[in-house]
């Protein structure tokens, strides 16, 4: 078989076609990335009370905010050392039922 320059013409228009259409998907996940990233790229850095405080009254938007969370009505449990921001305790029991079965001939209880 021969190769004719109408393949090989044809040929490379795909390759070429197909090598923008990757440039062009490339280029927009990589603009979607970049406007998920400059939210937190752009938010503020909190990690002083007052500095919260004014942010909380200014409205300032997205925050990294790093500090000490203290209760202000901690929970305790006996079962528990110490004291926490919050527990839940969930209680199971587990009871054996019983029930006859009989199949015509035989009959015989099942746990």
């Amino acid at each position: 078989m021969e190769i004719t320059k109408r393949e090989i013409i044809l040929s490379i228009s795909i390759v070429v076609i197909m090598f923008i259409i990757g440039l062009l998907i490339t280029n927009h996940m990589n603009s979607k990335i970049l406007d998920n990233n400059s939210k937190y790229l752009e938010a503020v850095h909190i990690d002083k009370n007052d500095l919260f405080s004014y942010s909380l009254s200014t409205s300032v938007g997205n925050a990294f905010i790093s500090g000490n969370l203290i209760a202000k009505d901690p929970v305790k449990y006996p079962e528990l050392k110490g004291s926490y921001l919050v527990v839940n305790k969930t209680k199971e029991e587990y009871t054996a039922h019983t029930r006859v079965v009989s199949d015509g001939k035989h009959t015989h209880t099942e746990t």
